[in-house]
């Protein structure tokens, strides 16, 4: 541990600051509410315990209080994965036994728990538990080494402000993590409403103050784009996958604004038999299958390929509009894009569908 401590503080063994160090419940958990619950170490996630989801297990009654958990218990796994995982067992615990891969703890103290978790978090405590858990087979932690760990305690008081300041540092960190948590949704949003403004004209509105006005025009994709889709050749033909050098793509692909390779190439004989175009970069490529995020996403190609039946393929006409913009569109209709899907239990769209999505016609500085 160290040789300078603070004043007050004293270098000691767990087994002098704990009334009971014991082994857990043997027995077979089960759905039934018949019984305690069996809290395993599968059952501790995230340093929290959802006591609903965990099982029930029989016991007799004279063995309930042997291996009952209460309040300011700590609880420990002592093999697997997980050696020396430990949780602290607040003052909600429901009737309750711990499992046999699990040792329970009690302090001589409940003012010692506090601080005693936190220190069995703490570098010095993994730094010990990995060298008892080291050797031959799966790593495991008995009673006996839990008892010889070395603990570094400080005053009573000092203890409490300790815990204290903790519990204050680790609010503040939840705190932070919930606000980091939500930025990816909140770039979303924005990233939504900037595509909302730059295809309605709302970005530009100062720029049309210092331009010639001209009025936006309402067209659809289809009509200033050529509007198409691929195939899939048979799999059961293998002259038509077998060392293949025709890139191939399903709509797998319009999870990236930008496609540069394929994960799957077909033959040359598959595609003029299937009649497979070859679409050149710049192509748009728009999911029109997909139940999950896939449907509406679109990617812009960066290589010559074919394509299935699941994309609708959007060759911008660039003399009537750019084709940036087209692409800005698609994403920021994404939503409503989906939503025209029709179809039983996977609505789909069709090129039909696509051909429809409105568009407005400008003129850009690009």
């Amino acid at each position: 541990m160290t040789n300078q401590l603070p004043n007050g503080w004293i270098e000691t063994k767990l087994e002098k600051l704990t009334a009971d160090i014991s082994y857990g419940y043997t027995a077979s958990s089960n759905e039934t509410d018949v019984g305690p619950k069996m809290l395993r170490i599968t059952d501790i996630q995230d340093n929290k315990v959802n006591w609903s989801t965990v099982p029930y297990c029989q016991i007799e009654d004279n063995k309930f209080e042997k291996y009952s958990l209460k309040a300011n218990d700590l609880v420990f796994a002592r093999t697997g994965a997980t050696v020396g995982k430990s949780f602290l067992i607040k003052n909600d615990v429901p009737d309750a036994v711990y499992a046999s891969y699990l040792i329970r703890v009690r302090c001589l103290s409940r003012d010692l728990v506090q601080f005693l978790s936190y220190f069995f978090n703490s570098n010095q405590y993994w730094t010990q538990i990995t060298e008892f858990s080291t050797g031959i087979g799966q790593p495991n932690v008995n009673g006996t080494k839990l008892k010889s760990l070395n603990i570094v305690l400080p005053p009573l008081a000092e203890q409490k402000q300790i815990a204290t300041l903790i519990d204050n540092l680790l609010a503040q960190v939840d705190t932070l993590k919930t606000r980091l948590d939500a930025i990816p949704n909140i770039l979303k949003r924005f990233r939504q409403s900037v595509l909302a403004a730059a295809v309605s004209g709302k970005l530009t509105e100062e720029w049309r103050t210092e331009n010639a006005k001209h009025e936006w025009e309402y067209k659809t994709i289809g009509d200033v784009c050529a509007v198409a889709t691929g195939k899939t050749p048979s799999r059961s033909e293998s002259s038509y996958w077998d060392n293949g050098t025709v890139p191939w793509l399903t709509s797998a692909a319009t999870g990236d604004a930008f496609t540069v390779y394929a994960k799957e190439y077909i033959t040359v004989l598959a595609a003029s038999e299937c009649q497979l175009k070859k679409f050149e970069p710049g192509t748009l490529l728009l999911a029109m299958y997909g139940e999950g995020k896939t449907r509406g996403q679109v990617t812009e190609l960066k290589l010559s390929a074919t394509c299935n039946q699941a994309c609708a393929v959007i060759t911008v006409n660039e003399s009537i509009i750019n084709r940036k913009f087209v692409k800005i569109r698609l994403q920021e209709n994404y939503e409503e894009t989906r939503k025209a899907a029709s179809g039983g239990n996977q609505p789909n769209l069709n090129l039909s569908k696509v051909r429809e999505i409105p568009m407005a016609l400008r003129e850009f500085p690009w």
